[in-house]
This record gives structure tokens, sequence and C-alpha cells, in this order.
């Protein structure tokens, strides 16, 4: 399973070469960055490690952002 999914994310990879060679190397890095994150976490289910939910993280961003208390 874990090869089928590093397979798939090699593919997925091949899309954003395309803002590298535009010159948009910013764009770029934050979607390298972005699949990198998605590996990790997609390679830590299948190997099943109980990963936390953001739920609490989120709200907490979005009660600083709209100054709740």
């Amino acid at each position: 399973m874990i090869i089928l999914v590093i397979l798939l994310y090699g593919l997925l990879a091949l899309e954003p070469i395309h803002l590298y060679r535009r010159g948009w190397k910013r764009d770029f890095g934050v979607n390298v960055v972005l699949y990198g994150i998605g590996l990790i976490v997609v390679s830590l289910l299948i190997a099943g490690v109980a990963i936390p939910s953001p739920t609490l993280g989120i709200k907490l961003v979005v009660d600083w952002v709209l100054g709740r208390s």
C-alpha cells in the first residue's frame, strides 16, 4: 500500500514543475512543502499512527483572528 501511495504522489509531483519553469519559485516551493506534508501524513496513517484532530487548533486560530474570547 505504501508503494502505491508513493507512486501516486510521484505522479502528482510532476504537476507543479510548470511553476518552476515559468519562474514562479515561491509557488513551486509551497507546492513541494504541501506535497511533503501530505505524503508524511498519509504514510503515518497507513502505518497505523493515531494522528490528533486539528479542529481544536483551527478553532483557536479562528477565535484569535475574529477577536473572540
